[in-house]
């Protein structure tokens, strides 16, 4: 006689109707299986089908390791759009490794609130909520959107061999989510560097800063390669000054539009002073 093994799911019982039978099917039906298998193969198995919003949001009231973080993001609100991971594999091809962080918790409203921050007396900017893969290099990025696979090609400007050399090989060390305004900051031009951080961090009650490099490259670049736009604007050159310096002259790296749909340099070049500005970025930890 073969002996089948115990999974710990017990079947309908096959005999008459008894109820010992069916509390202990009850009692099991719901205690093991997700401790067997690993939340990615759940979210494999659950997510083989397109689920209506209704399917998704049952699956998270049961377990929200279950979620599928690819799942697009439809926001209620105008002012936000969203480009997660199935962007970077559906545009550019790349497959994202390892465990994917899920998008912020209400980010809808999280993303208006960023916005009436930043609103001056024009109308508030709208945003951008962007997922960076975890191992991603700015020299990758600036390959793949050359020749992508769906989209809009993008043509380099001035690009700096020095930044490409300093910062182009560096590794992104973990994936995450960051919002990024779609233009700069109203009043952040013809600031200084440490004026517009301060104005940036006054402005979002220090829960915002400037981006990085790999951050602001990543929207700028996703932007034009998606929609085929210049995200800062080129009727007039717009730039936004990031966090991270050029070693040489210990002057801020900037990223934006000039010569070409993207350009990446430092602050210390030939354009005016008011063509640069700085865009508000917040990022979010995997609890958020």
């Amino acid at each position: 006689m073969s002996i089948q093994p115990n999974l710990g799911i017990q079947g309908p019982s096959q005999g008459p109707s008894s109820s010992a039978g069916q509390s202990n099917f009850s009692e099991q039906k719901n205690s093991t299986l997700h401790k067997m298998l690993p939340p990615e193969l759940i979210r494999k198995i659950l997510h083989q089908r397109v689920l209506s919003a209704w399917d998704q949001a049952r699956i998270l009231k049961v377990c929200k390791l279950w979620a599928d973080p690819n799942l697009s993001i439809k926001p209620t609100k105008p002012g936000l759009q969203v480009f997660g991971p199935k962007v970077w594999k559906e545009y550019l091809g790349l497959e994202i490794e390892g465990e994917i962080p899920p998008p912020p918790k209400d980010i809808v409203e999280k993303a208006k609130a960023f916005r009436e921050r930043l609103k001056g007396k024009e109308e508030a900017p709208s945003c951008t909520l962007v997922f960076i893969p975890k191992g991603l290099t700015a020299n990758q990025l600036i390959e793949l959107i050359k020749k992508p696979i769906n989209g809009h090609e993008t043509k380099l400007g001035n690009i700096w061999p020095e930044i490409v050399s300093e910062y182009g090989g560096k590794e992104n060390e973990e994936s995450y989510w960051f919002l990024m305004s779609n233009d700069v900051i109203e009043g952040s031009r013809d600031m200084n560097y440490r004026e517009q951080k301060k104005l940036v961090e006054n402005k979002t009650n220090g829960e915002c800063g400037l981006p990085a490099y790999l951050e602001a490259l990543a929207g700028c670049a996703l932007h034009h390669v998606i929609n085929g736009e210049h995200l800062l604007g080129r009727e007039r050159w717009t730039f936004t000054r990031c966090q991270d310096q050029k070693s040489i002259f210990c002057r801020p790296i900037v990223v934006g539009g000039g010569e070409g749909e993207l350009n990446v340099c430092s602050d210390n070049t030939f354009y005016p002073d008011d063509n640069f500005g700085v865009v508000a970025r917040r990022k979010f930890c995997a609890s958020s």
